[in-house]
């Protein structure tokens, strides 16, 4: 099959007239420069440019969003939200969960994503017994993900105690606890079942390390790379300053500075918000190669605090974005606070750029990147091996905005009820 895009940002930059060739949803041939295609070329009307991918994703939470807007307490802060999270999710079914993938889903395939990475953490029946077929609700994530056009890294979560003084689980926390042999059941399961889809991958996610022990952890890692080799790794580090005192206290070390020191932390591993990090520990993440992954509308909504995104590109970083929460489930809306907090804090303008190459496109290449990097799926760029799933321009931009300027209008011009951007799949 082939595609005829008027416009397309490839590696090297904008070209007008663009024709993909694709078989099986992968880039064969870029050809630039085609004016009038042929008649059997299917001409697509927008704007191509790199697939973006929506790095954390918790599902269940999307029917949560807006309905902890109120104060429990004299200073409301994350872990008075946690314990209404916990409220709600201790009913929710599959049947329920499946019914929140599929409206959350074709949210983000309607805002310009492509791919997401399924952060599972709601994994047993309430008072935790696993359902007779463990992974009913991974599978049923799974398939509401494929019915909304969107790819998906599957990554169930291994959830150990309820913090680092080894306290059990308790209330809606149960429902998230696995030992290590089910927990290997769940995967090898997850891998017979999904292996050979080409829209789905599979990974694993160590919750935190408040949840989950040094030894536990490095001893169920050993035994997944058995089964899913080489697989992404993602983890909850360092995103409340509670979490980091309460690191220090019980192990003398800050959160990110011991996963570095313990485990093999390289491309493999995406850091979910990483919020808190000295210097030292953001130069030995940007050296190690791993990803960051940031959630700017959950971690201001949720009052984590401010990534330290310049001095992290300025050391090299990878970057990911993610919707998390879900308070709001919009690509261009995450690279936009993503910038914006940095202007706030440092109090100045266009932050996250360079000399040469303007905010939306450093923005938007940077978090497809690391998206990508962190889910299995290849590169998010237009190039002959790559997937064919890629994000959209709406037309009436194209038309009427500066080509140089595309991205960057797309990411910082928002309008209510105008999507700027979405999915598209071969």
């Amino acid at each position: 099959m082939q595609y005829h895009f008027p416009k397309a940002f490839l590696p090297d930059g904008w070209h007008d007239d663009v024709v993909l060739t694709v078989r099986d949803h992968t880039i064969e041939h870029v050809e630039v420069g085609v004016a009038q295609p042929g008649a059997d070329v299917q001409r697509v009307a927008g704007a191509a440019i790199p697939s973006m991918t929506n790095v954390h994703s918790h599902a269940f939470q999307y029917a949560f969003a807006g309905l902890s807007e109120y104060r429990t307490a004299h200073a409301d802060d994350f872990w008075t939200w946690r314990a209404l999270m916990y409220n709600f999710v201790a009913t929710l079914t599959p049947d329920e969960v499946y019914a929140i993938g599929q409206r959350l889903y074709r949210a983000m395939y309607a805002a310009g994503y492509t791919t997401v990475a399924e952060f599972h953490y709601l994994l047993h029946q309430p008072g935790g017994t696993p359902y007779d077929n463990p992974n009913e609700m991974a599978d049923a994530l799974i398939q509401a993900a494929l019915e909304a056009g969107l790819r998906i890294c599957m990554l169930p979560v291994f959830y150990q105690r309820g913090g680092f003084d080894g306290r059990p689980l308790e209330g809606g926390q149960q429902r998230f606890g696995s030992s290590h042999d089910l927990f290997l059941r769940m995967v090898d399961k997850l891998n017979s079942d999904w292996a050979n889809h080409p829209s789905v991958r599979l990974g694993v996610a160590l919750h935190s390390l408040r949840a989950v022990s040094i030894p536990a952890a490095q001893a169920l890692l050993a035994d997944v790379d058995m089964l899913l080799p080489g697989c992404p790794i993602h983890i909850h580090v360092a995103e409340q300053t509670k979490e980091v005192a309460d690191c220090l206290a019980a192990t003398g070390q800050r959160p990110v500075e011991l996963l570095l020191d313990t485990f093999d932390v390289n491309e493999r591993w995406c850091l979910i918000h990483a919020t808190h990090l000295t210097d030292d520990e953001g130069k030995r993440v940007a050296q190690s190669g791993a990803v960051v992954g940031v959630c700017p509308t959950t971690e201001a909504n949720l009052g984590d605090g401010v990534f330290r995104a310049e001095d992290y590109m300025q050391y090299g970083g990878n970057l990911a974005v993610g919707s998390d929460s879900h308070i709001s489930v919009d690509a261009c809306e995450e690279l936009r606070l993503l910038e914006y907090a940095q202007r706030l804090t440092q109090q100045r303008r266009n932050v996250l750029c360079t000399e040469t190459t303007s905010c939306g496109p450093w923005l938007w290449n940077w978090a497809a990147n690391g998206g990508a990097a962190v889910t299995g799926f290849g590169p998010a760029a237009i190039q002959p091996g790559a997937s064919a799933h890629l994000s959209l321009i709406d037309p009436g931009l194209v038309a009427s905005v500066p080509t140089d300027r595309l991205l960057d209008h797309v990411v910082f011009h928002h309008v209510a009820g105008r999507q700027p951007v979405r999915g598209f799949t071969s």
